[in-house]
């Protein structure tokens, strides 16, 4: 702002509930008059409300509730904004704010004051601000009676938002990282897989989201600050021991092989400029002329830096319609951390689960909703497991397995063990959830059916008992091969679901036999989560089926869900099952 120039914010006492009925019905007569009709069966006449045996009269206001009413209330003073002179004038709701020169604003001021009252709206000055004063400006406010509170500049804040880079947005962080720290210190009275989901949708960087979009927070010392916060909060509720590229791989999203647990440092310059972006229209409407031809500011220009920083450096920037959504600017940033992981794995355990965790079918049991009663709730330490496991971190002390292996503190052994507890629940219950989706779809099945291949006593997993497609019936069989096994993990370590797919390969060669009466589908679901291709194929199908019966379109990802849950579940009881008996029947 230019010296003599001021910026004020302006309050209606109990604005909605004040506003004049008859004004409401002109401005919509004047700006909508085919919505009249309409607004005057709501507001031409006052209505009753009612509280246990008392009944209050209301006649003034838009009615509680009613979704039109932010619409009348807008239309109401909408004329009386544009009458304003200020070089700057913005109205959101009834949030008010006018800029440019002093004199100008302040006359603007009384003039808003006085017009409001006739709409049945007052200022409430106690709430009103302004900022930029001079001495000049403020003798001037005081000889027009104009008595408001002064707020400097770097204190600012609009709807909410700090606008300049500082203090003001520290605090605001900081006053988001106290909000977190509350709930979190309530984490440890909830199961750890309603923790994790609400840290992943709620409690986490979703709450500093509107900040970081809308205030400039790159390079703020409190981003570091909360992801501190972030990280012990996930360390505690999940008893697992975070390292420093634990953390770096849950703060990515799911489809990158995270937690989605995000960072809010690695977040913060994508999220504010696909905001710019997506507002820089608006905003040229909005600006005095003089003010639209500027460059990019400099907050602009400081996450810009920091993004570009954090991005391959052949990357090029977001362009047309692209740069308004923060996905075109934060996948760059996930694929550089996620490749950056991969470059630095020391071993082909690390490479192969990597790869395995940005499968799309891997993380699927994240996206899950914790219901119990639906079998959708994973125990704590199953939670554990299928964390660690995610992240390469430590499960358990080493010790030597049951069939007399060493075991090291991942716990990985147990996965592909033979004599692990686990591996046979897993195979059932994968299984089961197969057979029972064929149900929902209305395919009468029936599990291990004998007699499919004459003379041999080879049995699949399953069978439909009606035709599943070219008027022949489907028979599956399941398997679960490890990720991270000696006969795989180098092929899986290059190429993400190698595992699963020899697997598919092996398991259509065994039921050769059965490809002259039945539609065979081997069904390869590896340990840390990659599929098969026919193992895809088959859930889209099966999915595709379900829905058309429930008519949720929602089928296909609650069928992978639930395959991915059962994945997690065999994986906990195969990595106790090496500890001893005693455990593993515990965990069963």
């Amino acid at each position: 702002m230019p010296d003599g120039h001021v910026f004020l914010k302006v309050d209606f006492t109990n604005a909605f509930n004040t506003l004049r009925r008859d004004v409401i019905l002109e401005a919509v007569a004047r700006h909508f008059p085919e919505l009249l009709p309409y607004a005057a069966s709501s507001y031409s006449a006052g209505s009753v409300l009612t509280f246990g045996e008392a009944s209050i009269g209301s006649e003034e206001g838009a009615q509680q509730g009613d979704p039109l009413g932010p619409l009348y209330f807008c239309l109401a003073i909408h004329d009386l904004l544009g009458s304003l002179r200020s070089e700057l004038v913005l109205g959101y709701l009834d949030d008010g704010s006018m800029g440019g020169e002093a004199e100008v604003v302040a006359q603007d001021f009384l003039t808003l004051e006085a017009e409001a009252l006739k709409l049945g709206l007052k200022l409430n000055r106690n709430k009103c601000e302004v900022a930029g004063h001079t001495p000049e400006s403020r003798n001037l406010f005081i000889r027009k009676g104009i008595n408001i509170n002064e707020t400097k500049l770097e204190h600012l804040t609009l709807l909410g938002s700090p606008l300049i880079p500082g203090e003001s947005v520290d605090a605001k962080i900081k006053e988001k990282r106290e909000e977190l720290a509350t709930l979190a210190s309530r984490m440890h009275l909830l199961q750890a897989h309603d923790s994790l989901y609400l840290l992943r949708n709620v409690v986490s960087t979703s709450r500093l989201l509107y900040t970081l979009r809308t205030a400039p927070c790159t390079g703020s010392m409190e981003l570091v600050t909360y992801d501190l916060l972030l990280r012990s909060t996930l360390t505690t509720t999940l008893n697992i021991d975070l390292t420093d590229e634990g953390w770096l791989q849950a703060s990515l999203p799911v489809r990158w092989g995270g937690l989605g647990v995000r960072s809010a440092v690695s977040l913060a310059s994508s999220a504010y400029l696909a905001s710019a972006a997506s507002t820089a229209d608006r905003i040229n409407t909005l600006l005095p002329e003089r003010l639209q031809q500027l460059p990019p500011d400099a907050a602009i220009k400081a996450a810009l830096q920091i993004w570009q920083s954090a991005v391959d450096p052949s990357t090029t920037l977001p362009v047309a319609a692209h740069a308004a959504r923060q996905r075109a600017w934060d996948e760059p940033c996930c694929r550089r951390t996620a490749a950056s992981l991969l470059e630095t794995a020391v071993d082909d355990q690390a490479r192969a689960r990597l790869q395995a965790s940005q499968q799309t079918t891997s993380g699927a049991w994240l996206e899950a909703l914790p219901i119990a009663s639906v079998g959708l709730r994973l125990d704590n330490e199953v939670v554990r497991m299928a964390v660690g496991l995610r992240l390469g971190l430590t499960l358990c002390e080493p010790h030597t397995c049951q069939c007399g292996a060493d075991v090291d503190a991942r716990g990985t052994h147990g996965l592909a063990c033979r004599r692990s507890a686990g591996r046979h629940p897993r195979h059932g219950l994968l299984n089961d959830v197969v057979w029972r989706a064929m149900q929902r779809a209305q395919i009468p099945s029936c599990k291990e059916p004998t007699g499919l291949i004459p003379a041999v006593e080879l049995r699949p997993d399953g069978a439909s008992m009606i035709p599943w497609a070219h008027g022949r019936c489907l028979a599956w069989d399941v398997t679960a091969p490890d990720t991270l096994a000696q006969s795989h993990v180098q092929e899986c370590a290059a190429n993400a679901g190698a595992a699963a797919a020899k697997a598919e390969v092996a398991k259509t060669a065994k039921y050769a036999a059965l490809s002259a009466t039945h539609e065979f589908v081997p069904l390869a679901f590896e340990t840390l989560g990659a599929w098969g291709g026919q193992a895809q194929q088959f859930v889209e199908n099966l999915g595709r089926r379900i829905a058309g019966i429930t008519g949720d379109i929602r089928e296909t990802a609650f069928l992978r869900q639930r395959l991915s849950i059962a994945i997690q579940r065999g994986n906990a009881l195969s990595i106790r099952g090496t500890l001893g008996s005693t455990s593993s029947d515990a965990a069963v």
